[in-house]
């Protein structure tokens, strides 16, 4: 009785994929991609405000992400330093 259970639970499991996966066949993107925010996008004047919150790199990529949800890491990171480099070493 313990082995028919597993194997229907198994079944139906591989089933679901299976279905789920059909269904997004002819999806152009993952799902994790959605909400994803261009570098292009933000505007120069939150890099700056993010900037001026605190005196350090990490920080400052936090409050820009907050300010931008969709924004990656990297992008995060090379934007804030950019703009610490056009600020010059001492910001």
């Amino acid at each position: 009785m313990v082995r028919l259970a597993i194997w229907l639970f198994a079944t139906v499991g591989f089933a679901y994929g299976t279905v789920q996966a059909w269904r997004t066949r002819n999806n152009p993107q993952p799902a994790c991609w959605e909400g994803t925010t261009a570098p292009t996008e933000i505007p120069a004047d939150d890099v700056r405000s993010a900037l001026a919150s605190t005196d350090d790199r990490i920080p400052a990529i936090k409050a820009l992400r907050e300010l931008h949800p969709g924004l990656g890491l990297k992008d995060a990171m090379d934007l804030i330093d950019a703009q610490r480099g056009e600020q010059g070493p001492h910001h």
